[in-house]
């Protein structure tokens, strides 16, 4: 975050970010299921032995 003083000085902040793998909800979420489980998050193009007939 920058401020502007009036006297023209700038005022340099760093920005807090909260890092979400602190909370334990985050770090013990089950993505595996989530990847396997939505359909939106599935391959397109799979790869290996689905290939080699063609």
């Amino acid at each position: 975050m920058v401020g502007h003083q009036s006297d023209g000085s700038i005022i340099y902040q760093p920005v807090v970010e909260e890092n979400i793998f602190d909370n334990p909800d985050w770090r013990n979420y089950d993505y595996q299921r989530d990847l396997q489980a939505d359909s939106e998050l599935q391959s397109l193009y799979p790869v290996g032995t689905e290939w080699l007939g063609e």
